[in-house]
């Protein structure tokens, strides 16, 4: 996800298949909350109210908890939501292969690509946020930005908040539509399709009322080389507008945003860093 004006909580877990080449995700467990057990408690050497994406001296009220899933079985999860969890885990993770194969289609390429490209789903994760009520003073909820994966689905309730910039510069509400997901494309296909295909810019404004949802992250496995594919560039005569890179690089400089956060906005590393 983004960087945002608010402090992110999120489960310990222990499970996590890819855990020891997944550091920039795990650094995000700072606290040792769990669903239902009351409101963080951070550890002693960092302080609750800590920002995300802001310059380090800035302080703000706690607006966003998280509890990732990162694998089935995941000790994150209560043992009376568990079968729950997993059967949803297991159904977004079905919806992510088939987006892929329509993708795949889309984008013509040869039948099975996308499948055999991103066969590995051990870097996928499920993330259940709650949005705490704004205040008078903020009511940033997640800070605008592309999701750096492949796909993302997000699973929202009926209060509100999600905002998409379309191609005119305006925030477009993404209104709540019950037994609806909502389906972003992130950075991955953004390079491999050479722009063809955009990963969209989307924003969380904080109502007055809590807010929750879940959103489930289709990645790819960290130690894949990603570049704009020939279908792209040399088979139709166009220049890459990428240099290619290693996706766990580029997971590693999003999340030094959030652990180191620049100073300057223009320092924020974004996909545009590997542009040519």
């Amino acid at each position: 996800m983004a960087s945002s004006a608010s402090s992110t909580t999120a489960c310990r877990h222990t499970s996590w298949r890819a855990r020891s080449s997944c550091r920039p995700l795990s650094s995000r467990c700072r606290t040792t909350t769990r669903p239902g057990l009351g409101r963080p408690r951070a550890p002693k050497h960092r302080s609750p109210r800590a920002t995300r994406g802001s310059r380090r001296t800035r302080r703000t009220r706690t607006s966003t908890s998280w509890c990732l899933v990162p694998s089935l079985g995941s000790t994150c999860t209560p043992p009376s939501h568990q079968d729950s969890v997993e059967e949803c885990y297991t159904k977004l993770t079905e919806l992510g292969l088939l987006v892929q194969e329509v993708l795949n289609e889309c984008m013509d390429l040869p039948p099975g690509f996308l499948t055999d490209y991103n066969s590995d789903r051990s870097f996928d994760f499920l993330a259940a946020l709650r949005y705490f009520p704004a205040t008078e003073e903020e009511d940033n909820g997640i800070s605008a930005h592309e999701d750096g994966n492949c796909i993302t689905f997000v699973i929202q309730d009926g209060v509100g908040g999600l905002e998409v910039l379309n191609d005119d510069g305006d925030w477009v509400p993404a209104e709540p539509v019950e037994g609806s997901i909502i389906v972003n494309l992130g950075d991955v296909i953004q390079v491999l399709s050479n722009n063809k295909l955009k990963s969209a810019t989307h924003r969380v404004v904080r109502k007055p009322v809590h807010r929750h949802s879940f959103v489930f992250f289709f990645n790819i496995h960290g130690a894949k080389w990603i570049e704009p594919l020939p279908e792209f560039t040399a088979k139709i005569g166009e220049a890459a507008r990428y240099r290619g890179f290693v996706y766990n690089e580029y997971m590693q400089l999003r999340m030094r945003n959030k652990t180191h956060p620049p100073a300057r906005p223009e320092d924020v590393v974004h996909i545009t860093h590997y542009a040519i």
